[in-house]
């Protein structure tokens, strides 16, 4: 069995799309996921499964919650290993406060053309880091104050994403050791 985490994109935010945690977990269960572990309001789950393939499970979870809730939700999958990678290999200084750190999972590979149009919005109070399908965030005024939101990301990268701070991505990852 493999352990996986997962992200939903835009849920219980503003009252909108609401997923009551508990209900969110026996759906998965009720996919024949096991071990499944939710933490905050922000639709984090891991969970256990025999199959492999990340984007079968994604495409099971979305189709399961536009079922139960009639809306459509994003989910983001990884393993437990890849989240391990990313803490890892995280570009910024670890003397960086962990309250300005953040990753922002894109659902496909960023276009490099992509990257040159954010690189622009470089400066003091935003930088961050393409590597792959994530974007390391640093961000030492907060999130709220960025400009480096979930929807001027995905203008941008012409990709959905959802952002994660950097504790979540750390208990996550401790949820599952």
């Amino acid at each position: 069995m493999q352990t996986y985490i997962s992200l939903l994109r835009g849920i219980n935010v503003a009252g909108k799309k609401k997923i009551h945690m508990a209900a969110l977990k026996h759906l998965y269960e009720k996919l024949g996921l096991k071990e499944v572990k939710t933490y905050i309001q922000s639709g984090n789950v891991s969970f256990q499964s025999k199959n492999s393939n990340p984007h079968v499970l994604v495409k099971l979870i979305e189709k399961a919650i536009k079922q139960r809730y009639q809306f459509e939700v994003p989910v983001f999958i990884k393993t437990v290993k890849d989240f391990e990678d990313l803490i890892k290999n995280a570009p910024f200084k670890e003397d960086d406060t962990e309250e300005s750190r953040y990753i922002t999972f894109c659902s496909q590979t960023v276009n490099p053309d992509a990257w040159k149009v954010l690189e622009k919005f470089q400066g003091k109070t935003e930088t961050f880091s393409i590597e792959g399908k994530e974007v390391y965030l640093y961000l030492p005024a907060g999130y709220s104050k960025s400009r480096l939101t979930n929807n001027f990301l995905e203008k941008k990268l012409k990709t959905v994403v959802t952002t994660r701070n950097w504790k979540t991505v750390k208990t996550l990852v401790e949820l599952n050791s």
